[in-house]
């Protein structure tokens, strides 16, 4: 996990103006995290980004691509984008974008998962993305939701609800950290 000064992050909510730096203030420590993490073997997914609708999910693809690409240091981070719509396939982080590929995603479990609510759903409940979860088990650490919209409310809750209850083993391995 993620530590500064030696203690976990808590629960975290971050409230501000749009372009203030709210994504900078989870993003930058996943990335430590990620890149920790990687350095001691630990696989799977470890982080699970949710947006409230694909256009907000594609923005912030974008935002990462371009971090992952432009720092070399971030080169062995693997990030993938899971949204309903179709579009350029992509098997791993480019220039142009993140993983798209939706095989390649629950083969090999990225690093950074970025979705929406409907998504996620879908994830949690159909056997063929079972083998996603069961790569990230014990190692799926933050669950961050940036956009709290009065119209995503109730999918927040529901999310914070569902994520630890569909996932039984994270009662058994610790806590997920809900970062909004």
């Amino acid at each position: 996990t993620y530590r500064r000064g030696g203690q976990r992050p808590e629960p975290t909510l971050v409230t501000t103006g749009t372009g203030s730096g709210k994504t900078e203030a989870f993003l930058y420590p996943i990335l430590d995290h990620v890149q920790r993490a990687n350095r001691a073997g630990v696989t799977g997914t470890k982080a699970l980004i949710l947006y409230p609708m694909n256009a907000l999910a594609n923005d912030q693809a974008k935002r990462l691509t371009e971090v992952l690409t432009t720092n070399p240091e971030l080169a062995g981070v693997s990030a993938a984008l899971y949204t309903g719509e179709s579009g350029q396939k992509r098997t791993k982080v480019t220039k142009d974008g993140l993983i798209t590929v939706r095989e390649i995603i629950r083969d090999t479990a990225p690093d950074i998962l970025l979705t929406n609510y409907k998504m996620l759903d879908q994830l949690l409940l159909r056997s063929v993305d079972q083998k996603l979860w069961a790569k990230s088990a014990r190692n799926l650490v933050y669950s961050v939701s940036p956009s709290w919209l009065p119209c995503s409310v109730s999918a927040n809750c529901a999310v914070s609800w569902l994520v630890p209850r569909k996932l039984p083993w994270r009662r058994a391995s610790g806590r997920v950290d809900f970062l909004c």
